[in-house]
């Protein structure tokens, strides 16, 4: 039976056996045309907003007919609005929506014309974007997932509200290295020095030497660091940690995976090193601050807000200091940065002999394509050690 609230009623497929599967449905009639919306979602709650949302938009379609003209602007207010609530990782995507219309966090930047329209943006405006986000010092992937978020919000108005598009319109991007970087067990000691903070220096001040936000930030990116090299989390996943989800009784932490296909929680278990990390933050944790690696405010006292986008800035310094991206190294293995100690925790695990399938349960993966794309070397590597024993 369909389930109702109000005028919108929903219902689910049913298979063989008359069980209900899959997301909720909503049939609908305007104007004598009939519709069915797919909310894309099993949460009944959020699927009767999207569906209400759908079908108002539905309608507007049908009596108003096609927004042809629509502007880059408007093309970035109806992604925010009606595509955005329903994606996992809604805070980077809302970010990359601000600096797409020229809005940063220390103020205005390099954005998109928003008064331009969809049909008249060219590959000439795509170039020019990237040209201005490497004058920034923005990275290959990190421009890559702005064209991303751009092509999503030019192709939901084309498809959702009938918005004319220039044909010729491409989103050329960087070709991601089809092997990452990972670090050994010489630079790990190298960086971990250097963000060490009763070790390394930071503004020519030893850690005892300093005061304040400084030496609250060397604690935080010392701590970070451990982290990611011995959970192989994502940074988005680091700063969703709430301390509810850390066990040091257990030793584990429970891991919210935004990118698997839905809202995840993987439980893994903390390395000693890690485990000390914990402990110690947890015996210095502020009265009423949840997260594990909260936002610090300009004083350098943690706020009950989940860390920032630009929050790994002290780390990848200190990779620069400890000489990890020099040039004729980052001409052959590419460039280090955070998600290098992902790909460092990944790299480890398989050298160790553990499988592909447990190697992409670990990393949040929802199969192993992903871990075949990017460390299928090491594995084949594997294969010709054992075809040498045969042959030998």
């Amino acid at each position: 039976m369909p389930s109702k609230t109000g005028s919108i009623a929903l219902y689910r497929k049913k298979d063989a056996e008359g069980r209900e599967y899959g997301s909720w449905l909503h049939d609908c009639k305007i104007k004598g045309q009939r519709h069915r919306i797919n909310t894309g979602t099993e949460d009944y709650g959020k699927a009767f907003n999207v569906a209400e949302e759908e079908k108002e938009k539905l309608r507007q379609k049908v009596l108003h007919g096609r927004r042809m003209d629509m502007t880059v602007g408007e093309a970035l207010d109806e992604y925010r609005q009606n595509r955005v609530p329903r994606l996992n990782d809604q805070y980077n995507a809302l970010q990359r929506l601000d600096k797409l219309s020229g809005k940063g966090k220390r103020g205005a930047r390099w954005g998109l014309d928003l008064d331009l329209k969809l049909s008249d943006l060219s590959v000439r405006h795509i170039e020019e974007l990237v040209r201005q986000r490497l004058s920034e010092g923005n990275k290959e992937g990190t421009i890559n997932r702005e064209l991303t978020t751009l092509q999503a919000a030019v192709n939901y108005s084309k498809r959702q509200l009938e918005a004319d598009v220039n044909p010729n319109l491409r989103f050329e991007k960087f070709t991601a290295s089809a092997r990452p970087r990972a670090l050994d067990d010489d630079e790990v000691q190298r960086l971990l020095h250097e963000l060490d903070p009763s070790k390394g220096y930071v503004g020519g001040l030893r850690f005892t030497e300093r005061t304040g936000p400084l030496k609250d930030r060397s604690q935080d990116n010392y701590d970070l660091a451990v982290f990611f090299l011995d959970t192989g989390c994502r940074y988005s996943e680091a700063t969703y940690l709430h301390w509810r989800d850390v066990d040091l009784k257990r030793g584990v932490v429970l891991v919210y995976r935004e990118k698997s296909g839905g809202k995840v929680l993987t439980e893994l278990a903390m390395t000693p090193r890690l485990q000390e990390v914990m402990g110690r933050r947890v015996g210095n944790r502020k009265h009423g601050i949840h997260w594990v690696f909260p936002r610090r405010a300009p004083t350098g006292h943690p706020v009950n807000e989940r860390r920032s986008g630009n929050g790994t800035a002290g780390i990848e310094a200190a990779m620069e200091r400890a000489g990890l991206n020099d040039p004729a190294i980052v001409e052959r293995y590419g460039v280090a940065s955070t998600n290098t100690l992902r790909h460092t925790y990944a790299t480890k695990l398989l050298k160790a002999g553990m499988s592909d399938k447990a190697v992409a349960t670990l990393l949040g993966h929802t199969n192993t394509n992903m871990v075949n794309r990017h460390y299928g070397h090491l594995l084949a590597s594997d294969v010709s050690h054992e075809a040498a024993r045969h042959l030998g």
